[in-house]
């Protein structure tokens, strides 16, 4: 069984080996399992912090940023950050969430400084500025996707009404932008570079999102197997799938194309 977990969350994976040296240094996880790396043979920890509140701000994404940078410092091993996580029923759940601040605090995080980014004067030149100030951040070690979210909400905040982007919009560009600079490891980008990283970036970002949808619709196949999932009629349940998902009802009826 599989249900997206909803809640923001800052998590990671780890090899057991480096788990084994730093667990001491961590607090206890919201939840852990288990995630199974180079065709299987290799195991990895998978920690996850659910926190107890809602980030929507510019300056609560800087904060949880911070905190996976000191996080970095101070177990100073390989960690790969989790963006989506499906709860299973193999997942260690514990009883406890985080503040920011305890988190802060318990790895002593401090204010990332970065480059002062170039405010787009206009809502197009927004994904050209982040790419922009994407590149420094990737230079200096410090690309988190939540500190560029946090700049992407404040380039969008200096227009009102239409102009803006909505949060979706918005975190799409973020995330665009970073699958871009990651994979390509680009200088300062320039001029036709900046045009070709929309065009590299949209064909990354598609990718990444039929490489989501087929999860999703290996995940919808296993909750099928459920006979909870299916009415009488002997058709899905539509609603029941999408609340357990975090899905809309069109949503799963797209997969439910997809599946046999």
């Amino acid at each position: 069984m599989y249900e997206k977990l909803n809640k923001y969350f800052i998590g990671f994976t780890i090899s057991e080996y480096d788990y084994e040296r730093v667990y001491r240094m961590l607090p206890t996880p919201s939840i852990e399992s288990y995630e199974y790396a180079d065709g299987g043979t290799t195991q990895k920890k998978v920690l996850i912090y659910t926190l107890d509140s809602y980030i929507t701000s510019a300056k609560q994404f800087r904060w949880i940023a911070s905190i996976k940078h000191a996080i970095q410092a101070r177990i100073k091993c390989d960690i790969k950050w989790i963006d989506e996580y499906f709860v299973e029923d193999k997942s260690l759940i514990n009883v406890v969430v985080y503040d920011l601040k305890y988190l802060s605090d318990m790895f002593d995080a401090k204010r990332i400084v970065y480059p002062t980014p170039l405010y787009p004067s206009e809502k197009k030149s927004v994904y050209r500025n982040l790419c922009m100030i994407a590149t420094k951040l990737y230079k200096k070690d410090i690309l988190y996707k939540e500190l560029l979210l946090g700049i992407a909400i404040d380039f969008n905040n200096k227009f009102t009404g239409t102009q803006r982007y909505s949060h979706r919009k918005l975190y799409a560009k973020v995330i665009r932008c970073i699958q871009f600079i990651s994979i390509q490891n680009p200088s300062v980008l320039k001029g036709v570079e900046l045009k070709n990283a929309y065009k590299k970036g949209g064909a990354v970002r598609a990718k990444q999102v039929q490489k989501a949808k087929n999860t999703n619709i290996h995940i919808l196949k296993t909750l099928l197997q459920d006979p909870k999932y299916t009415k009488s009629n002997g058709t899905p349940n539509i609603k029941l799938l999408a609340k357990k998902m975090g899905k809309t009802r069109q949503t799963i009826a797209n997969y439910l194309k997809n599946v046999n």
